[in-house]
């Protein structure tokens, strides 16, 4: 008995998001709910997203010290 090859699924060429040749470490952080707000509110305020105004403030504490 021949097995019937299944054409459904599987990885297709050029499927999926385009690479955008940045490396980046995925984080997860816990904080309160306040502070969260706080934040999210502060970045909208900047133009930023939630996690760029993270980074940003990451980096300026890490050019201060």
């Amino acid at each position: 008995m021949e097995e019937e090859k299944n054409t459904h699924g599987g990885a297709r060429e050029g499927a999926g998001r385009p690479a955008t040749g940045l490396k980046r470490k995925q984080v997860q952080i816990s904080m309160s709910p306040e502070k969260y707000e706080r934040l999210k509110a502060e970045a909208k305020k900047r133009g930023l997203t939630f996690s760029g105004f993270l980074l940003q403030c990451a980096e300026k504490e890490i050019s201060v010290n």
